[in-house]
Order: structure tokens, then C-alpha cells, then sequence
């Protein structure tokens, strides 16, 4: 009894081991991401040849289980290699076609888009299997990313890490057009921080100059992530180079790849900095160095209303230049410089110099208070100082900067990523506006007011919102500007940006959006009209900038009798909406959430005319200048 149970455990003790050792060999066949394989498939890598060779690893795209390599435009089949280990050959087969591959061997033979059932081969016997798509970009440049620690975690989960690495950029046929150590690489992004795909910031080791854009060492990388087509930043930024805006980015389309997978399609743009080959005037950063070497490590004096570094010396010439961002309370009090303006109660953070003196933030605020009592002002003369409103800004680059905002109708618009800067005196004493940033929630892409063809929005819409350039549109001088610049560029430029560049544009990048869509895993290969969503998307945006031209056109150029609908609410916001309609045609009211956050329990019960008691009417044509309050229910009357 004793001897046939010991036989009866050792069979126990075999059957428990060949299980287990069962269990690892169907493991080590799986293909599935993230799975502690052989590793076959994990150790696949294919080099793709253009002047220097760069290693790029597939991406599983778990929706489809389909492994794809995403190729560079510059890539050919006959000079791309792969590389593996664990096996003898890589076998891929496509109905009846197949081929073998040995370790080193080019891929020539493959196609580009065919899927390919794909087996690691040891002699005859097959160890791990995959799906494989081979697809590839057209005409973009490429972008190689090389991050120290051979991960981005660390830049993904906080946007003030920065991580430095190697950066390489190729020409879209293969030309390396540079090849140097990356300073860093940091997140960036407000509102789009939070979704998958994010946008960087980049600086190289030296000032450089990308593509034909000029030296500069500080770069950004635009995901354009909530573009459904990708081409709205570029539109605008576009438009106001050819507008001749001071400090316009230039920018191009590029693929990335980050440690040797790719990331997606970017968009390589310039940043907004004071610099030779941005905005070209003289920055106070310098001087500040020179009388306080130690500047940045320097005490922080102040609070929300002005704020900044205790400079040990003041430059001899503090007038100019800076570089002002209008902003958001919750982003400005994470700003080292800047300031609240005595006259609009509104938060500019002062961008540049980034460690500004108290003198040097007294001074710009006093400049921007001023302004804006001016402008604020009927006659446009600042009571205090007699000085006219034009006697403060650039007249061209406010009218440039608010035709773009009112046409595409930014949704951000006047509450973030709303620049100024101001030259030194010798220069220019005068405020100017831009350069323009920002607008990928543009052209239609946020439901509503955003969406709305036929109103102007003067700026005002968001509760955090800017009231100078609805202030500005009061006076006859501003307007009769807006005109001139509307008939003399925008008007015509803008019907090219329907007719023949919204396509260009996208002709340009339809293969690499495509294999963004995939990596992003915004659609599975194959579920989908691709080409029809497409179309569709385009059509849509031809169409807003169409019928809002053809509107701006009826306004400005048709000497169109605008009147004035200004919706009123403390509860909801700090300010007023104001929206501008043509006399006789309707116009759909603000929704609160349009307008502001409503309180817990605090709902909207309708808008009442101020001078009727009325409520209004949406069906009913505007014929005058109204002002109209908002009922509230769930809220104690005062």
C-alpha cells in the first residue's frame, strides 16, 4: 500500500509539472500585448534606411489584434530590415502568398495596407504568432524622439518634468535635416492635457533652424487633438503669416516617433517667445541677467494683483519688451509674473520677462490699466492721462487679431492663449496684439454659440472672457478698420481657405492622419467608411467658413445695421455676453452653460427683456439693442 501510493504521487508530481510547463508554451505562443512572451514578437523591430538608419517597433492595437508598423514617408520596402529573436525566420502569408524572412532580411516583398498573418518559425516548428499591417505616411517630415529614460511616463504624468533625450529630423525623402541632443521634452496643454494624445514642448541644445522657419531652440509639438481634421490651427496660423502678424507661427506637419514607436502626426510649430526669428524685439531677460545674475533664484514678492521677483538692480530701460498672455485665474496663479489690471479687474501674466522686477510689472501694469480706461471710455480718452485709446495700441494688429478670433469664432478666445507685447519705447510705445495661438475648438467645433453663423460675439462669450475688444468695436475708428482690413486681405484670403487650401491641406496629411486615427485607437481598420467620414468632416468646416465669411461680408462690407443683445447675469458669471445681430433676422439665446457654471440647484428659467419685462422671444426678428436679465429658479432673491 505504502509503494503504490509513492508511484501514485510521483505520476501526481509529473502530470502538475507537465501542466504548468503546458501552460507557459501556450503563454509564450500568445501574440497579446502586454503578455510576458517568449518574446518573439516583442523583440520585432524593423530598420527603416534613409541617410542614417532608425529602429521602428510595431504597435498593437488591441481592437483589431493587429500588430502594424507605421513606416515613415521617406521608408522603402527594399531598404527597410527586420529584426528578431527567438527564431529562425518570420513567415507572413496573404491568401495564398508567403514569404520567409530571415533576421536582417529586407521586407521588400511585403505590400503596403495587405495584412499578413505572420509566424516566428524555429527549423518548421512555429513558436509565436502575430497579424501585421504594414502602412505608411506620405510627403511629411519625420521626427525621431530618443528620451533619456527610454519611457515618457514621467512627461505624461506631470507637464512640469522634463526629460532629456537625442532628436532627429528628416526630410520627407530621408535627408537628415538635424541630428543633436534634445535639451528636454515637457507636456504642455491646457484643456487637451487630459486626453491620450498629448502636445510637448521641446528644446534643443542650440537655436536651430526646423524646416525653413528660422533658429530658435524652443519648439512645440500641436496634437491637434480635439481637430476632428486636423488643419484648423494651421489655418489660422496660416492666415496670419499671410496677414503679416507680427510673431505668426510657422508651422508643418510631421510624424513622430518616440522611443522608436510612432506617436501619431504633429503639428512642428513655432513657439510664442520673444526671439530673433518670433517676436523680433528686444526682451528684458537679458537685462535682467545682467544686473542680478542670479535672477531666477531670486525672493517673490507680491499677490494676484501684481506680482513677481525682487531684482537685485533695475535695467536702465524698462519699457520694452514684453511679452503679455491674458489668462485664466487658475492658470495665473501658477505664474511667476504678473498682474491684475486696476481698470477690468482682468489677470495678464507677463510671459516674458518670465522674472519680472516690481518695477518692471508696476510699470506694464499701469501701461495695460491705462489702456483700458481709454478704450472703456465713450469718447476713447483716459480722463486721467488725456490720452487717446489709439494712442496706446497698434491699431492693424488688434483689428488683425480680432477679425481671426471673431471669424473663427475661437472658443477661447479673450480668456487664455490671448497675447500682447509691448517693444521698448524707442521702438514703439504702443500695445500690440498677437501673435495669434490656439484654435483647434474653432471654426464650429463646440456645439452652440461656437457653432452659430450669423451673430458677431465681440469676445465676451466665456465667463472668463475678455471685454477689451467689445469695448474696442464701440468706436468708430476701430470699425472703420475692420472694414479696410476685411476688404483689403481677410475677405478674399478666406474664400481661398474654402475653395482650394482646406483640401490641400488635407491631401497633404490624409495618409498620416489615417494612421494617427489607428494609433490613437479612434477607429479600428476596416470599421468604417474612412473616406466618407472625411469628407464629411471637410465638408462641414468649408461649409462654416463659407456662410461665415458670407455673413462678415453682409456686416462689414454691406454696411449691415447691427443691433446689440446683451445677456445679464451675476449668478452665472463675473460679466456680461454680448452678441451682435443683424436688424431684422433672430437670434437663438446664451444657454447657461454657454455663458457661465450655474450653482448647485440654480436653473434658468428664461431670459426678460429689461425695458418690457417681456420674455423673449428666439422666433421673433431683433429690431433694437436689448438687454436682458435672466430668472432664475432655486436661487433666494437678496
Amino acid at each position: 500500500m505504502y509503494v503504490i501510493n509513492k508511484r501514485m504521487l510521483l505520476w501526481i508530481h509529473l502530470l502538475v509539472l507537465f501542466f504548468i510547463f503546458a501552460v507557459c508554451i501556450a503563454v509564450s505562443n500568445s501574440g497579446k500585448h502586454g503578455m510576458d512572451v517568449t518574446d518573439c514578437v516583442n523583440s520585432l523591430v524593423f530598420v527603416a534606411e534613409g541617410e542614417i538608419k532608425e529602429e521602428i517597433k510595431c504597435f498593437y492595437h488591441e481592437l483589431d489584434d493587429i500588430w502594424y508598423l507605421f513606416l515613415p514617408s521617406y521608408a522603402e520596402l527594399r531598404k527597410t530590415e527586420v529584426s528578431f529573436s527567438g527564431a529562425d525566420y518570420i513567415s507572413c502569408q496573404n491568401g495564398e502568398e508567403a514569404y520567409r524572412f530571415k533576421n536582417g532580411q529586407t521586407i521588400e516583398a511585403l505590400q503596403i495596407d495587405k495584412v499578413y498573418k505572420c509566424s516566428f518559425l524555429r527549423g518548421e516548428e512555429c513558436v509565436q504568432q502575430l497579424t501585421l499591417q504594414v502602412m505608411q505616411s506620405a510627403r511629411l517630415p519625420t521626427v525621431f524622439i530618443e528620451t533619456e529614460t527610454g519611457s515618457m511616463e514621467l512627461v505624461e504624468a506631470d507637464k512640469t518634468y522634463k526629460e532629456p533625450g537625442t532628436f532627429a529630423l528628416f526630410s520627407e525623402d530621408g535627408r537628415i535635416e538635424w541630428l543633436d541632443d534634445l535639451d528636454h521634452i515637457t507636456g504642455r496643454g491646457n484643456d487637451t492635457w487630459g486626453k491620450a494624445k498629448k502636445s510637448f514642448g521641446i528644446k534643443l541644445s542650440g537655436p536651430t533652424d526646423l524646416l525653413g522657419m528660422g533658429a530658435a531652440r524652443h519648439w512645440i509639438l500641436l496634437s491637434n487633438v480635439v481637430d476632428d481634421i486636423y488643419i484648423r490651427n494651421k489655418i489660422t496660423y496660416d492666415m496670419a503669416v499671410a496677414a503679416g502678424m507680427g510673431g505668426a507661427p510657422e508651422s508643418r506637419y510631421i510624424d513622430l516617433y518616440i522611443n522608436h514607436i510612432y506617436h501619431g502626426m504633429y503639428q512642428l510649430s513655432e513657439k510664442v517667445e520673444i526671439g530673433p526669428e518670433r517676436i523680433a524685439i528686444d526682451g528684458l531677460d537679458r537685462e535682467n541677467e545682467k544686473v542680478d545674475k542670479d535672477y531666477k533664484t531670486a525672493e517673490k514678492f507680491g499677490d494676484d494683483a501684481a506680482k513677481g521677483i525682487c531684482l537685485n538692480g533695475t535695467p536702465r530701460d524698462i519699457t520694452g519688451g514684453y511679452l503679455i498672455e491674458r489668462d485664466v485665474y487658475d492658470k495665473y496663479v501658477a505664474e511667476t509674473s504678473g498682474f491684475q489690471s486696476t481698470t477690468s479687474g482682468e489677470y495678464y501674466t507677463i510671459k516674458s520677462p518670465e522674472y519680472a522686477s516690481q518695477a518692471e510689472v508696476y510699470y506694464i501694469r499701469e501701461l495695460f490699466s491705462e489702456m483700458e480706461e481709454a478704450v472703456r471710455n465713450d469718447n476713447g480718452i483716459n480722463p486721467t492721462t488725456q490720452k487717446s485709446y489709439l494712442e496706446y495700441i497698434d491699431l492693424k494688429s488688434f483689428v488683425q487679431k480680432y477679425i481671426i478670433e471673431e471669424f473663427s469664432k475661437n472658443n477661447g478666445g479673450g480668456a487664455t492663449s490671448s497675447f500682447f507685447y509691448k517693444p521698448v519705447d524707442t521702438v514703439s510705445s504702443k500695445i500690440f496684439s498677437g501673435p495669434v495661438w490656439d484654435y483647434d475648438k474653432a471654426y464650429g467645433t463646440v456645439k452652440g454659440y461656437n457653432a452659430n453663423i450669423r451673430d458677431l460675439g465681440y469676445l465676451t462669450l466665456r465667463a472668463e472672457g475678455t471685454t477689451l475688444f467689445e469695448e474696442l468695436y464701440q468706436h468708430e475708428e476701430f470699425r472703420n478698420k475692420v472694414v479696410e482690413c476685411w476688404r483689403e486681405f481677410f475677405s478674399e484670403y478666406l474664400e481661398e481657405v474654402y475653395v482650394n487650401k482646406i483640401d490641400n491641406y488635407f491631401a497633404e496629411i490624409e495618409a498620416s492622419a489615417k494612421l494617427d486615427r489607428i494609433r490613437w485607437e479612434q477607429f479600428c481598420y476596416g470599421c468604417y467608411d474612412w473616406e466618407a467620414e472625411n469628407k464629411s468632416r471637410l465638408k462641414y468646416l468649408k461649409k462654416f467658413i463659407a456662410e461665415r465669411k458670407a455673413f462678415l461680408d453682409e456686416v462689414w462690407l454691406g454696411n449691415a445695421t447691427i443691433c446689440k443683445v446683451t445677456f445679464e447675469e451675476k449668478t452665472m458669471c463675473r460679466r456680461h455676453t454680448s452678441l451682435g445681430v443683424i436688424k431684422g433676422e433672430t437670434l437663438v439665446p446664451i444657454t447657461p452653460e454657454e455663458m457661465g457654471y450655474m450653482p448647485e440647484g440654480v436653473y434658468l428659467e428664461g431670459w426678460y427683456d429689461v425695458d418690457t419685462g417681456e420674455l423673449f422671444d428666439a422666433s421673433k426678428p431683433v429690431e433694437r439693442d436689448i438687454m436682458l436679465q435672466g430668472k432664475l429658479t432655486g436661487v433666494e432673491e437678496p
